[in-house]
């Protein structure tokens, strides 16, 4: 498990610093012990940020789905945020995008207010 948790932590950080394909690997090592939701949303960051659209959507969807099973709604609301990212820049699809908001905004119904929210309040 520490071993995961550190390539998160690495993963992130590289994300944070423009590293791309750093965080690539660091995610694709937090994933060689299972899926979570966490190491799929950073690796699907890092491919949209890499151009690999493909591998994007399927990590992000699958991350996304993964945080709904866990009742994670706010973690869930930014992955769709992402995803609608992902569908404007890549296949430029603003229809599917807007529901991928829309889906973002029902998540955070009734939550706190959030950064996602205010995002989703934006587009």
């Amino acid at each position: 498990m520490g071993a995961v948790v550190d390539a998160l932590f690495e993963g992130r950080e590289a994300l944070w610093d423009g590293r791309w394909e750093e965080a690539r690997g660091a995610f694709e090592r937090a994933l060689a012990d299972g899926e979570t939701a966490p190491a799929l949303e950073g690796l699907g960051i890092a491919h949209r940020w890499l151009g690999e659209s493909g591998s994007m959507f399927r990590a992000l969807t699958r991350s996304y789905r993964l945080y709904r099973r866990a009742h994670d709604r706010q973690a869930a609301a930014r992955v769709a945020i992402q995803l609608s990212l992902g569908e404007v820049y890549f296949r430029m699809e603003p229809a599917v995008a807007l529901g991928w908001l829309a889906r973002a905004e029902r998540l955070l119904d009734g939550l706190e207010p959030t950064a996602e929210g205010a995002l989703t309040m934006c587009c």
